[in-house]
């Protein structure tokens, strides 16, 4: 048969029924003592036993608070760390308190001062702020007030469309609604339902009475202190305080009259507003996210980091690169550390190299214009941008950018400068070098004295004026040119190859050199006839007349001195028969040939292209090193 139980008044923990006083609060019983026990005469004995040994412990409890500090009236419930991303991880410290798991404490435990202000049992949980893609944002323990109320620091909300409050590991609460003006740094907020939360009630702060910090972290009562107002925030109060606070709440008279956030917002927080009973909120969760972090630089940072479906790099960089064309919402001090933009500096620039690294090169080239690129300016990345203009634009671009837009943030690199200057330098040596192949030689020249104005030191740059020399067939400053410097080991190699070109152009003097590709069997020049038009031709020592298209005619102008009669001439395909006409001239590398006899032939599959035939060739003695890919006209 199970004993009869009576319940303690004060904790109503259940006791004996023989209990004269409460085992866990040590309250008198004496409403729930049996009649008999009331009436039985040796209750003196007990009562007297009972008093030594709670007198024996209070001295033990004095002496054991004077050594471990007071107790705590705070209810701490045991929290475990969300196991929701957050993700990146920045450095705010709100993201991942350190909780300890704490019982309920009672009078007991307080000091003799403590006892004479009655204290509730405060609830406290934990608040998650989670984003549009449901990521959690921020995490960071709170106090439940009258119910269901708590006061929040606007700085460590920022960034979340919903808000939670949770007590250890119960059900998630949403927060509805609140007291909260733009700009406020702390606003007042309610949990959505009927639930509600055991704790103390709400009163406006005696600004003539000293208040006490009850600690969230420690669960300690501090010392009395005197708060001096500095300003007024919304339903609040300010005052500053020469060293920061735990967390917790601040008390007057069992209730609390305001708050404080540790390092997440300095000073105390105090309320104004009276009982908090009949509050009613005037804004929303919604309203907040939308005055705080919709439409800012800071969202779209925020979007680039969590949204699944902008998981692809050239997309994540797009959604950056809106960002910075943004202003931020945000102060520096309420930005969260992970959306703080020089934060994301070394991440953007990892990611332009990896989009690089993939050959996906039109989305870097793209961010020459970009705030982006200035705002960030790291040698590494404008490296980046620059390799990818020259890759999609050409080199031009990627120099008149370098020397354009980009001239300001090279001369703001405080390293890195070296690296770009030689950047620099090879874009213009590979122009160069691509204007020789294709033959442009006054463009060439233009592009050398432009680079030469900027890089004259640099060996690499004199050996292509060598270069340029030798294409304009001048050997004379070519030498004079090559001669004029020491190179380095590692430069020797072309010093002796174009000291061998000059050799040969001497020995060229007075004679014309075409140079085609070694070991084939078509040999291409450009000569101009009449003195007035650029003629492809093919050089063809088994043709015995010099032919050209019929369109070359109608551009000299000559269809009425074509012959009337036509001559037959045999073809690969066959004979063919063609009318010949007089060219009054034809000019090859500055050799003059007069009233030379064409035909006009149209060459199958091969239209504009003509023939250097014998007619104009035997007008020279010929040496043709197929192996080398060199003929030589001497004139006769």
């Amino acid at each position: 048969m199970s004993e009869k139980r009576i319940f303690c008044p004060e904790c109503q923990s259940a006791n004996l029924d023989n209990s004269v006083y409460c085992c866990q609060c040590g309250s008198p019983i004496l409403d729930g003592m049996p009649e008999r026990i009331r009436k039985t005469p040796w209750i003196a004995v007990v009562v007297i036993a009972l008093l030594l040994s709670l007198a024996m412990t209070s001295i033990l409890h004095f002496f054991n608070t004077r050594r471990i500090g007071q107790q705590s009236a705070v209810h701490l419930e045991s929290v475990e760390p969300s196991d929701a991303a957050v993700w990146p991880q920045g450095d705010e410290k709100i993201l991942r308190p350190d909780w300890r798991e704490k019982g309920s404490l009672d009078s007991r435990s307080l000091s003799e001062e403590q006892v004479t202000e009655e204290i509730e049992q405060l609830t406290v949980g934990k608040v998650s702020i989670i984003n549009q893609d449901d990521f959690t944002v921020a995490e960071f323990p709170a106090a439940v007030i009258s119910g269901s109320w708590l006061a929040l620091p606007a700085r460590a909300c920022i960034g979340g469309d919903k808000w939670f409050f949770r007590v250890g590991n119960g059900k998630t609460i949403p927060i509805e609604g609140g007291l909260w003006g733009s700009g406020d740094s702390v606003g007042f907020w309610q949990l959505e339902g009927e639930k509600k939360f055991h704790g103390p009630d709400l009163t406006t702060w005696n600004q003539e009475n000293p208040v006490r910090l009850l600690s969230m972290e420690t669960g300690l009562l501090s010392e009395p202190m005197t708060l001096v107002p500095s300003g007024v925030q919304g339903a609040f109060i300010y005052t500053s305080l020469p060293d920061p606070l735990d967390p917790g709440v601040l008390m007057q008279n069992g209730k609390v009259v305001g708050w404080s956030f540790g390092e997440i917002l300095g000073g105390a927080y105090m309320w104004t507003l009276g009982s908090g009973t009949d509050l009613l909120y005037t804004n929303y969760v919604d309203d907040f996210y939308r005055e705080t972090f919709a439409g800012g630089r800071e969202e779209y940072f925020a979007i680039a980091l969590t949204r699944e479906s902008y998981s692809s790099a050239p997309r994540q960089l797009q959604v950056f690169t809106e960002g910075f064309r943004l202003p931020s919402k945000l102060t520096p001090e309420d930005t969260p550390g992970y959306l703080r933009a020089e934060s994301l500096y070394p991440y953007i620039s990892n990611l332009v190299k990896y989009i690089m690294n993939q050959g996906a090169y039109h989305y870097v080239a793209t961010l020459v214009e970009e705030p982006l690129l200035r705002e960030i300016n790291d040698p590494e990345l404008l490296t980046n941008v620059i390799l990818a203009t020259r890759k999609i634009y050409g080199n031009e671009s990627a120099v008149n950018f370098i020397e354009g837009p980009g001239a300001d943030l090279v001369s703001a690199l405080d390293e890195g400068k070296n690296e770009l200057d030689r950047l620099h330098l090879e874009l213009y040596l590979e122009g160069i070098k691509n204007l020789l192949d294709e033959g442009n030689i006054v463009r060439g020249r233009q592009v050398y004295n432009t680079a030469r104005s900027r890089f004259d030191e640099f060996p690499e740059l004199h050996l292509l004026a060598v270069e340029l020399a030798l294409a304009e067939r001048d050997w004379v400053e070519a030498e004079s040119l090559l001669y004029q410097r020491e190179y380095p080991i590692e430069l020797r190699e072309t010093r002796m190859l174009l000291a061998d070109r000059i050799s040969e152009l001497k020995g060229q003097d007075n004679k014309i050199v075409i140079r085609f590709e070694a070991g084939t069997r078509e040999i291409p020049i450009i000569a101009t006839l009449s003195d007035r038009f650029d003629q492809n031709f093919m050089v063809d020592t088994g043709a015995s007349f010099v032919t050209i298209p019929y369109s070359t005619v109608e551009t000299l102008g000559l269809e009425d001195r074509l012959s009337q009669q036509q001559q037959e001439v045999q073809t690969a395909g066959g004979p063919v028969y063609a009318n010949a006409v007089t060219l009054s001239s034809i000019e090859l590398q500055g050799w003059v040939v007069s009233d030379v006899k064409a035909l006009v032939i149209d060459l199958p599959n091969r239209p504009g292209l003509g023939l250097l035939g014998l007619n104009f060739l035997n007008r020279f003695r010929l040496d043709l090193q197929a192996e080398k890919g060199i003929l030589t006209l001497e004139p006769k």
